[in-house]
C-alpha cells in the first residue's frame, strides 16, 4: 500500500513540475509578446469616432517601433495610419491618433479643411450615422480623402460653430495628428507634434468592444458590439 502511494505521490509531483514548467514558459512569452510585439489598450473617448467608439479594445502592433528605437532607425510610419503614444500632457498615459502629416510637411486647418503643404484635402458626405455620439444633431460625416489616404472624420455642421483655423510644420523629428472626431479631439492643434520617440505602437485591430450606453441585465453589465470584435482598425 505504502508504495503504491509513493507511486501515486511521484506522479503527481511529476505531473505538476510539468504544468508549472508549461506555466511559466506560457507567462515569459506573455510577457516578451507584450513588451515587443503587441499590447492591448482601450480606448477611453470619442476623439477617434468614427474608426475607434468608446468602448473599445484595440491591439497595438509594436515590434516594427521596438526594433527602429533599438537601432536608431525611423519606424515605417505614413499617412493615415492610428499610432499609438505616449501623451505630452502626461506621458504615463497613451493617446491614439491618426498620422495626418508627415516630417517637414506642413498641416493648414482653414475653415474646417486640412491642406498639407499644397495639397488639399477633398470631402465627400457619408451616410453613416453614429449612435451615442455627443452633438450628433451638429456633426456631419464625411470621407476625408488626402492625396491617396481616406478615412471617416466628423466635422462641425453648417450651423455649428467652426472648428479654430490652425498652422504647423512637423520638425524631422516629429509628425502630426488629428483624432478623427475633429470636434472632439485633443491631439496636434493642441499641444504640437509626436515625437519619434513617443510612439510605441500602430493600432491594428479592435479585439473587443463594449458599449455601457446600452447596457444588459438591467444595467449590470455593458452590451457587447459583436459586430466590431476582431475588427481591422480602418
Amino acid at each position: 500500500m505504502m508504495l503504491i502511494f509513493k507511486k501515486v505521490l511521484e506522479i503527481l509531483k511529476s505531473s505538476l513540475r510539468h504544468y508549472a514548467e508549461g506555466l511559466i514558459v506560457a507567462v515569459v512569452v506573455a510577457l516578451l509578446l507584450r513588451a515587443f510585439v503587441v499590447s492591448a489598450y482601450r480606448v477611453p473617448t470619442e476623439a477617434m469616432v468614427p474608426a475607434l467608439l468608446p468602448g473599445d479594445f484595440i491591439f497595438s502592433f509594436k515590434l516594427p517601433f521596438v526594433w527602429s528605437s533599438a537601432f536608431g532607425q525611423d519606424p515605417a510610419i505614413e499617412r493615415g495610419d492610428v499610432i499609438v503614444f505616449h501623451c505630452p500632457k502626461n506621458t504615463e498615459y497613451f493617446c491614439v491618433k491618426r498620422v495626418v502629416a508627415l516630417p517637414g510637411e506642413t498641416l493648414k486647418i482653414e475653415g474646417n479643411r486640412v491642406k498639407i503643404n499644397s495639397t488639399e484635402a477633398v470631402y465627400k458626405a457619408s451616410t453613416q450615422k453614429f449612435k451615442g455620439i455627443s452633438g450628433a444633431e451638429y456633426l456631419n460625416v464625411s470621407v476625408e480623402t488626402i492625396e491617396d489616404q481616406s478615412n471617416l472624420v466628423i466635422l462641425p455642421a453648417e450651423q455649428a460653430p467652426i472648428i479654430n483655423d490652425f498652422v504647423m510644420t512637423a520638425s524631422p523629428d516629429e509628425y502630426l495628428v488629428l483624432g478623427d472626431n475633429r470636434v472632439a479631439s485633443e491631439d496636434s492643434r493642441i499641444w504640437g507634434g509626436v515625437t519619434k520617440s513617443s510612439i510605441v505602437g500602430r493600432g491594428v485591430m479592435i479585439w473587443m468592444s463594449i458599449d455601457w450606453t446600452d447596457p444588459v441585465l438591467g444595467g449590470a453589465l455593458p452590451s457587447v458590439r459583436w459586430g466590431r470584435v476582431f475588427k481591422p482598425i480602418p
